[in-house]
């Protein structure tokens, strides 16, 4: 344990602390903390605690144990929970110009809303006007504009002798690329006709971003060599940084937990997820009311369905608030999207659970308990945004599974998996510049490996 940082700690902010039995009681509060932040099999693996200067250590120590509001924010910040804030964990240190203050002294200044650009990535993937070379093509190109713009704004700031970092960008920066990257696969390979292996290509893809994060690791053994000599990291970066990328971990690792839940239900129910019999199929086609009521037999799969009246009904009106409310491409009268909302809420077992203990929530009572919250107050979220991920995934699986495309669904998971785990790295390097650099160049070597696969 930290003598120094304890004398030093007890000094400053206990300064009558002075009978023996007193102190070591202060220390006795003190060391399980100091343990939690320097356990490097924990969740503070990633938190370099130990390049502070005893100072920074000490004053850290006194705002988590008595300044901020969440006293429990060090066990908290372990929890995997999409819904939780974690800004009880920042250290706010009044020197910081990059600030409310310093917002409200620039009233006309507005960070670039990267979250737009990535709407626009998915018009242009989606376009089969445009060819896939040019679609590439312009995915570099905004790879470039995006990563001059940045900078741009860093420089402006720095003339005006502002030390500026936004760690938004690196958030929407990241957010872009997994979300560009995902929907390219989707839409540009997985669902081409006219690309005979796409195995082949996300096999490629796997051994790039698998490549990357080899090299993102001795990266960030460079950095933290280097970051240990200067001696300049602050808890102000630490808990900014380490803030941010908790937060999107748990985003992040919330999808991953809701995949492999799926991938496992495909495993051990090979009945309903055994190859699509054509006699099956549901075409993306749609029907008139009186179409539907005979269609019973395609939509179940000739499976008996209790209640299946009600059932189809409350199908209709989830799709309906999705496609009015959530952006979705589907309609209460297509058969397609009838059939996979039907049998993924109410003939896939699989249940939602927050932890590996709890008894879990099947998606047909998710839905159910959505459709009363929107008949008593109106359109809003779900009661839980990870219960609307588990539901979105499970209607995306269901069309891959519609369309024959199963094994590829579970391809398509092990990239999510690999492109999550190299992007979230990116945070780690607590220095804004060299996260939204590496976050450039990943984006680029991705892009660059799925030219070379298409051309």
């Amino acid at each position: 344990m930290d003598k120094e940082l304890l004398d030093y700690y007890i000094e400053r902010f206990m300064p009558n602390c002075k009978e023996a039995e007193l102190k070591k009681g202060q220390e006795n509060r003190l060391k399980p903390l100091i343990k939690k932040l320097t356990d490097k099999q924990s969740v503070f693996k990633d938190f370099p605690y130990e390049l502070l200067d005893t100072k920074q250590k000490a004053e850290l120590l006194n705002f988590w144990l008595n300044i901020s509001p969440e006293r429990q924010i060090i066990s908290n910040i372990g929890k995997d929970d999409v819904d939780r804030e974690f800004d009880n964990f920042l250290f706010n240190d009044v020197t910081e110009r990059f600030t409310k203050e310093f917002m409200s002294e620039h009233p006309n200044y507005e960070p670039w809303d990267l979250s737009s650009e990535r709407v626009k990535n998915r018009k242009i993937i989606r376009d089969h006007s445009f060819s896939t070379r040019n679609v590439l093509k312009e995915l570099s190109r905004l790879n470039e504009v995006i990563i001059r713009a940045i900078f741009d704004e860093v420089n402006q700031f720095k003339v005006l002798g502002i030390g500026y970092r936004n760690l938004g960008y690196v958030r929407d920066y990241i957010d872009y690329i997994s979300d560009g990257v995902l929907q390219f696969l989707v839409y540009r390979v997985i669902v081409n006709e006219n690309i005979r292996d796409k195995q082949k290509i996300i096999n490629s893809l796997s051994e790039k971003l698998k490549m990357l994060l080899s090299l993102m690791n001795k990266q960030l053994e460079r950095k933290r060599t280097e970051q240990q000599n200067q001696n300049r990291l602050t808890s102000n970066i630490l808990t900014e940084y380490f803030t941010a990328y908790r937060t999107h971990y748990n985003r992040y690792f919330k999808e991953l937990h809701i995949l492999n839940t799926l991938k496992l239900e495909i495993e051990e129910d090979t009945d309903l997820f055994s190859p699509l019999n054509e006699k099956y199929k549901a075409e993306k086609i749609l029907l008139s009311e009186e179409e539907i009521k005979s269609s019973k037999s395609i939509i179940t799969e000739g499976h008996p369905i209790y209640d299946y009246e009600k059932k189809l009904e409350e199908t209709r009106k989830i799709i309906k608030i999705m496609c009015f409310y959530g952006g979705r491409q589907c309609s209460p009268n297509c058969l397609q999207d009838i059939k996979v909302y039907f049998r993924e809420i109410y003939m896939s077992k699989v249940k939602y659970k927050e932890k590996e203990k709890d008894k879990g929530k099947q998606t047909l009572a998710i839905v159910r308990d959505y459709l009363k919250l929107i008949e008593s107050g109106g359109i809003q979220p779900f009661e839980k945004t990870a219960q609307y991920m588990f539901f979105r995934e499970k209607i995306s699986r269901g069309y891959f599974i519609e369309m024959g495309l199963l094994d590829l669904y579970v391809a398509k998971a092990d990239i999510h998996e690999k492109l999550y785990n190299l992007l979230l790295k990116l945070y780690l390097f607590y220095d804004f510049l060299d996260s939204v650099e590496f976050i450039y160049s990943v984006n680029h070597q991705i892009i660059q490996t799925l030219k070379d696969e298409m051309d």
